[in-house]
């Protein structure tokens, strides 16, 4: 399963059709996708990321309300995508945006350079590597937080290329643990990959297409570990979403990887699409873990963590039904899909899948 979202206030989930391509589960009136609201059935949320909680709730990210967008909203959302009808009403918000000031200026350009993914990252990773909570200077523990639940949400946010770590609480309040620099000075996406155990940071055509993968340093600091290249024939568009496929789907050494595009200009390509690419299933990274903590080795072998997010999604502009029919010219993405375990997420544009290379280039350290 798949699951999308748009920044015009919908949610998408998708299967896998016979032919192997991403379209829409028609179950519970899925077929169309979902248009989404604010707390109490109002406004029209900039929904730009997408996670999955380790208990099945869907989670998204606004900048604004597209109702009156020159003023910033940064929020986090979370929606019960079993509930039926059309359209879902956000059950829990946490409205960050005072955190933010430097948004706040009335300004439509400022105003969307906030919030454009989210992750869910499982305490029992941050633990066991020595993870540092920032606001106290000491090793992070989860029980000085009581009402958040089992992790901390990564948001990334445009405007500096950082991930802020907060704990969300069952109050609806929240408190910042930590601010994680990608080092590309532009971020548009994020996801958690409970099986390299690492967090990857995507950075779209402001950045050549590039995708940084952080672990947690000797100083229990989440930093830059690596930063990888796209794949030759990804073009270089504005790609704002990313998602890796579990280990399970592992073939050959490789899994499957896609990635999002937020609006094609250029006309030899269908609009909005998914991007299919590959991925190795180890990757040779520095070891992890602070305060003594010698953490893994990046080798994908270890599975502590609860939550497998393709995540996020900054979406397309417009969604393009018509592109589902469309045909997957890239490499056998099949191994995307799997059951009996947490769907991965991914930014959605359209439901077309155009094929993107093979296997991401290592770039530098």
């Amino acid at each position: 399963m798949l699951w999308g979202v748009k920044n015009k206030s919908w949610i998408f989930r998708l299967v896998k059709d016979a032919n192997g391509l991403w379209v829409p589960d028609t179950g519970n009136n899925w077929g169309g996708g979902k248009q989404i609201f604010f707390p109490g059935g109002t406004g029209e949320p900039d929904s730009e990321g997408i996670t999955q909680g380790p208990d099945g709730t869907i989670y998204t990210t606004t900048e604004r309300d597209n109702a009156a967008n020159t003023v910033a909203r940064n929020t986090v959302l979370a929606f019960d995508t079993s509930a039926g009808g059309t359209s879902l009403t956000a059950v829990k918000q946490w409205d960050l945006t005072d955190e933010f000031p430097e948004l706040k200026t009335g300004s439509k350009t400022e105003a969307n350079l906030g919030f454009e993914g989210l992750t869910f990252v499982p305490d029992s990773y941050l633990v066991k590597n020595g993870f540092v909570d920032q606001s106290t200077g000491t090793l992070y523990n989860p029980a000085d937080y009581p009402k958040h639940g089992t992790g901390l949400f990564f948001m990334a946010l445009e405007n500096d290329g950082k991930l802020y770590g907060y704990a969300l609480n069952s109050d609806g309040t929240f408190h910042r643990i930590a601010v994680a620099d990608t080092g590309m000075g532009h971020v548009m996406d994020v996801q958690y990959d409970a099986d390299l155990q690492r967090v990857w940071a995507l950075c779209d055509n402001t950045c050549s297409v590039s995708m940084s993968v952080l672990g947690i340093d000797g100083k229990g600091l989440v930093t830059p570990q690596a930063v990888y290249a796209k794949p030759a024939d990804l073009p270089v568009v504005n790609l704002e979403g990313f998602a890796v496929a579990p280990n399970s789907s592992c073939v050959n050494g490789v899994k499957n990887v896609v990635w999002s595009d937020d609006g094609i200009s250029d006309p030899d390509h269908l609009g909005h699409a998914l991007y299919s690419g590959t991925l190795p299933c180890a990757l040779d990274l520095p070891s992890q873990g602070g305060n003594g903590n010698s953490g893994d080795q990046g080798n994908g072998q270890d599975q502590d963590g609860q939550d497998q997010d393709g995540q996020n999604q900054d979406n397309g502009q417009d969604q393009n039904q018509s592109n589902s029919n469309s045909a997957d010219k890239g490499n056998d993405a099949s191994n995307l899909a799997h059951t009996g375990g947490p769907a991965a997420l991914v930014g959605l544009g359209a439901l077309a899948l155009i094929g993107a290379g093979t296997v991401l280039v290592r770039r530098f350290r």
